[in-house]
């Protein structure tokens, strides 16, 4: 078990302490030694996951349909 969800778990108890790691949610406490990179939320894990999982993504420059999904999104992502 990895050393930080060790110390979530014992400041929060065993089933709050994976809960707070997943979603970030410590009930008011706020950890800020991300060392340049946050933990990823469950929810967009998920939604990321199902994205790749539905979706084939290509070479943006290519032309072909997946590297026109893949164009497209990042279109839509620089524009928004």
């Amino acid at each position: 078990m990895p050393k930080l969800l060790r110390s979530f778990e014992e400041f929060l108890g065993p089933k709050q302490g994976k809960s707070c790691l997943a979603e970030q949610e410590c009930l008011g406490i706020t950890y800020l030694d991300h060392a340049g990179s946050a933990l990823f939320p469950e929810s967009l894990l998920k939604a990321f996951t199902d994205d790749l999982r539905n979706n084939v993504y290509g070479n943006p420059h290519s032309q072909n349909i997946s590297s026109k999904l893949t164009y497209d999104t990042i279109e839509h992502v620089r524009y928004r």
